[in-house]
C-alpha cells in the first residue's frame, strides 16, 4: 500500500516512495485522475463535465423551468429532464394545490399549474380541493399576495386522512361571513367518525365582528362534534381579528374549539389526542384555545384527553369584565368533562377574560408554565376535576413561574361571595377528589382596591382550596397586595386571606416554602385580615409543614387586633386536626396602624385539635409593636391548656415586649397563655399570698408576698391575693 515517506527513514528510497503515493490520485502530467460516477465520484476533471455527468445545474437561475411558489424550508427541488433544469416540487407522496385571489375571486391551481377551480366564495374553492384529495392528504398553500380570501362557506375537513393534509397560509387573511363564521369545520358523518394528521398554519383569519346567535368557533371547530375523534392536530402561527366577545355564558366565540360532545355519561368512549397548538394571537372571543369534552347531561363524559400541548398563545378578550355578572371566558381550557393523561401549557399570555385564565380538568398530569393572567374576573388559574381520574394518588399537577394580577379591575367589579383567586384549587364539593399540586415561582399581585361587595367572605385572595386533595406544596411564592382601599361597612365583620387552604380529605398534606405576603393601603373596621389560613372543610387531619413565611403588612384603618399573618383552626362547626411544623417566618418590614396584630393564632379547641406536636420554631416578630401578640391562643380558660402544652417553641425571638397585668378582683388569677416562658413581677399594694398551679386546680405557695419574681412556663397559673391590688408586669425568658 502506497504510504508516504518516514521523516529520518527511508534513507535513499524516500523519492520512490512518494511518487508511489502521488501516482494513486495523479496522472503523470500532474493532473488529478478521475472517480467513476458508480464509485461516489463525478467522472469529470471539470466542473461542467461534472455536471454533465450528475445531470445537475450550476445555479437555480439556470433551470429552464423555475417553478418556485409556495417552496417551503424542507421542499425539493429536482431535476427536471424535459427542460434540463429545476423546479419545486411537493413532497411525492401527497397532491399539491394553490389559492390565489385577487380580493374579489379566489382560483386553485394543481401542482402542473392547471386551474381546477374559481369562485368569488374561498370557501367553496377550498372545499372543492378538500373533495378531490386522495386519502392520504395533500399540500394546500395559500399564495399572498396582500388581497383577502373571501370566505362565505365553511370548508370541511375530510375524515380518517392516513398521511397528512398541510394548509399553509403564507400570512395570508380569510375574512369570515355572516354564513361563514368559521374557517374550518369537519365532515362528520356518523358518530365515531375521526379527524387526524391536519396542520393549518400561518394565516390570519378575520372575524370581520360577525357574532352568530349562539356563538361558533373561529379558526377551527365542529359544528356536529358529537361522538368524534381528533387525532394529530397541528394549529400554529394564527392571528385572529375583529372577534366579537359576547356577555353571559350562552353565546361563546372559541378561537380554537377542539372538542367532543357527548349526550350522556357511560358513552362509547372517543379520543382527543396528540394536539399541538402554538404561536398563535387572538384577538377578541371568549375563549382562545378549549380541548377536551362536554357532556349534555352531567358532569362527565368518556372523552380521553391526552398528549396536549398549547404553547406560546396570546389571548385578549379586548373587553374588561367590569360588571358583577360572570362571562363565559377562558383563555385556555383543557379537559372540560373528559378526562385524560397529560398537557402542557407554557408560555402563554391572558388578558381580560370575564370567567378564568387558565383551567385544567381531570388530567393525570399537567404541566402550567411561565403563564400569565391579568385582569381576570373569577380565577386565574383553576385546577379541578369534574370527574374520577384514572389514579387520583398519582395524579400532579405542576403550575410555576406563573403570574396572577388584577391591574384594571380596581373598584367593585368582583364576583358575589367569593374573590378574584388568582390559583383556585380544588373548590366545590361537586368536583371529585384530586391527587397533588405543586406551584411554584409564582406570583399573585392585585391593584384591586375592593375587597368584596358585603355578601361574603373574600377568601383565598391569592391561593384558595377547599375540597378534596391530598396534597399542596406553595413555594417561592410572592403575594402582592399594596393599593387596598376596601371602602366595605356592611354592619357584620368579614374575613380576607391571601392563602386559604381547608382541605376536605383524611390526613392532607400542606407545604408551604418560602412566601412573601406584601399588604398595604386601607381597610375598615368590618373587616378581619387573615393572611394565610390553614384549617379543613369538614373535620379531618391535616399534617402542615411551613418553612419561610414572611410578612410585610402595611394596612391601615382596621383599628386594633384586625390582622394576623397566620391562622391555624376552622371555621364552625368544623374542627381540624393539625400537626406539624412552622419554622423560619416573621416580619420584615411593619407598616400599619394595627398596635395588636397577630404573628400566629392558634383557634380554641372547638376548631382545632393538635395531634401530637405543632412546633414552632425560629421565628422572628421583632418587627412588631411591643403590644402585639406573636402568638396567641384563642380559647380562655382550662381548655387552653391543651393547646399551650401541645405547641413546642424552640428558638422563637420575639419583641422585647413588656406585657401589663391589671388584677381585677381578689384572688387574681393569671394564666400565660402568651406561647412562651414568661418571668412575672408582683409589686407593690397589699399581697398576702402568692400561689402558683399548672392545671389551674392545684395551687402551692410560692413563698413570695412582695417584691415577687416568679418564671411562669406557658400554660401555668399564678394566683394572687391581695387587699389593695399590686402591680404586675410579665416580660419574656431570655
Amino acid at each position: 500500500m502506497a504510504r508516504l515517506p518516514i521523516p529520518g527513514s527511508d534513507d535513499g528510497t524516500w523519492g520512490d516512495i512518494l511518487n508511489s503515493f502521488l501516482e494513486v490520485e495523479h496522472n503523470s502530467d500532474g493532473t488529478q485522475k478521475t472517480l467513476p460516477v458508480s464509485k461516489g465520484g463525478t467522472g469529470a476533471t471539470s466542473a461542467p463535465t461534472a455536471r454533465t455527468n450528475l445531470g445537475a445545474i450550476a445555479r437555480i437561475q439556470d433551470a429552464t423551468d423555475v417553478n418556485l411558489a409556495g417552496a417551503a424550508d424542507g421542499d425539493p427541488v429536482v431535476f427536471d429532464a424535459a427542460s434540463g433544469g429545476a423546479k419545486h416540487t411537493s413532497p411525492s407522496f401527497i397532491s399539491a394545490y394553490r389559492l390565489t385571489s385577487d380580493g374579489t375571486t379566489v382560483k386553485a391551481y394543481d401542482k402542473t399549474g392547471a386551474q381546477i377551480a374559481s369562485n368569488v366564495d374561498g370557501g367553496a374553492v377550498l372545499q372543492t380541493i378538500f373533495s378531490a384529495l386522495p386519502a392520504a392528504g395533500g399540500f394546500i398553500e395559500f399564495r399572498n399576495d396582500g388581497n383577502i380570501f373571501p370566505w362565505t362557506t365553511t370548508p370541511l375537513i375530510p375524515k380518517n386522512i392516513s398521511s397528512k393534509l398541510l394548509i399553509r397560509g403564507n400570512g395570508a387573511t380569510v375574512r369570515l361571513s355572516a354564513t361563514a363564521p368559521t374557517f374550518l369545520d369537519v365532515n362528520r358523518t356518523a358518530p365515531g367518525d375521526t379527524f387526524q394528521n391536519f396542520e393549518v398554519s400561518d394565516f390570519i383569519i378575520d372575524r370581520n365582528n360577525v357574532n352568530p346567535a349562539l356563538g361558533a368557533p373561529v379558526v377551527l371547530g365542529a359544528s356536529t362534534s358529537f361522538r368524534i375523534n381528533w387525532n394529530h392536530i397541528i394549529i400554529r402561527r394564527i392571528k385572529t381579528i375583529n372577534v366579537p366577545t359576547n356577555a353571559g355564558t350562552g353565546a361563546i366565540n372559541r378561537n380554537v374549539e377542539i372538542i367532543s360532545y357527548h349526550t350522556n355519561a357511560g358513552e362509547a368512549q372517543t379520543n382527543v389526542t396528540d394536539i399541538l397548538i402554538e404561536d398563535c394571537d387572538f384577538g377578541g372571543g371568549n375563549y382562545g384555545v378549549f380541548v377536551g369534552g362536554l357532556v349534555v347531561n352531567g358532569r362527565s363524559c368518556e372523552v380521553f384527553v391526552d398528549r396536549v400541548k398549547v404553547y406560546r398563545i396570546k389571548h385578549d378578550t379586548l373587553s374588561l369584565n367590569n360588571t358583577t355578572t360572570l362571562r363565559g371566558d377562558v383563555h385556555v381550557h383543557i379537559g372540560g368533562f373528559g378526562f385524560g393523561g397529560s398537557c402542557v401549557i407554557r408560555d402563554c399570555e391572558g388578558y381580560n377574560t370575564g370567567d378564568t385564565g387558565y383551567e385544567v380538568d381531570s388530567m393525570m398530569f399537567a404541566i402550567v408554565d411561565g403563564c400569565i393572567a391579568s385582569d381576570y374576573w373569577s380565577k386565574g388559574f383553576l385546577l379541578r376535576n369534574f370527574r374520577a381520574v384514572q389514579d387520583v394518588n398519582s395524579q400532579l399537577y405542576v403550575v410555576r413561574g406563573c403570574k396572577a394580577a388584577i391591574v384594571n379591575l380596581v373598584g367593585n367589579e368582583c364576583p358575589p361571595i367569593q374573590s378574584q383567586n388568582g390559583f383556585c384549587l380544588p373548590t366545590l364539593n361537586t368536583d371529585t377528589p384530586f391527587g397533588h399540586i405543586v406551584i411554584s415561582d409564582c406570583e399573585w399581585h392585585t391593584k384591586q382596591s375592593q375587597l368584596g361587595d358585603g355578601t361574603g367572605n373574600m377568601l383565598g385572595l391569592a391561593i384558595l382550596s377547599l375540597w378534596q386533595i391530598q396534597s399542596i406544596t406553595v413555594r417561592d411564592f410572592t403575594i402582592v397586595a399594596d393599593a387596598i382601599a376596601d371602602t366595605y361597612a356592611g354592619g357584620t365583620l368579614r374575613f380576607v386571606a391571601a392563602i386559604y387552604l381547608f382541605p376536605a380529605t383524611d390526613n392532607a398534606k400542606i407545604r408551604l416554602e418560602n412566601i412573601q405576603v406584601i399588604t398595604a393601603g386601607t381597610v375598615t373596621s368590618q373587616r378581619r385580615l387573615f393572611w394565610i389560613w390553614v384549617g379543613s372543610t369538614g373535620s379531618h387531619p391535616v399534617s402542615l409543614t411551613a418553612d419561610g413565611l414572611w410578612f410585610s403588612p402595611s394596612t391601615t384603618g382596621g383599628g386594633n387586633g384586625h390582622q394576623r399573618m397566620i391562622n391555624l383552626g376552622s371555621g364552625s362547626p368544623d374542627i381540624v386536626t393539625l400537626r406539624g411544623v412552622l419554622r423560619r417566618g416573621g416580619i420584615i418590614n411593619y407598616g400599619s396602624d394595627d398596635t395588636q396584630p397577630v404573628g400566629v393564632g392558634i383557634e380554641g379547641q372547638n376548631l382545632l385539635a393538635i395531634d401530637g406536636q405543632l412546633v414552632l420554631e425560629d421565628c422572628d416578630f421583632r418587627k412588631f409593636p411591643s403590644s402585639a401578640a406573636d402568638i396567641q391562643f384563642e380559647a380562655t380558660g382550662t381548655s387552653n391548656a391543651a393547646f399551650v402544652n401541645a405547641v413546642r417553641i424552640k428558638g422563637h425571638i420575639y419583641p422585647y415586649s413588656t406585657i401589663v397585668i391589671t388584677p381585677n378582683g381578689s384572688p387574681f388569677i393569671w394564666q400565660n397563655l402568651l406561647g412562651y416562658r414568661a418571668k412575672l413581677l408582683i409589686f407593690g399594694g397589699t399581697v398576702s399570698d402568692i400561689q402558683w398551679s399548672n392545671d389551674g386546680s392545684t395551687y402551692r405557695d410560692t413563698g413570695f408576698i412582695t417584691g415577687a419574681t416568679i418564671d411562669v412556663d406557658p400554660g401555668d397559673y399564678v394566683q394572687v391575693a391581695y387587699t389593695g391590688a399590686p402591680t404586675m408586669r410579665a416580660f419574656q425568658v431570655k
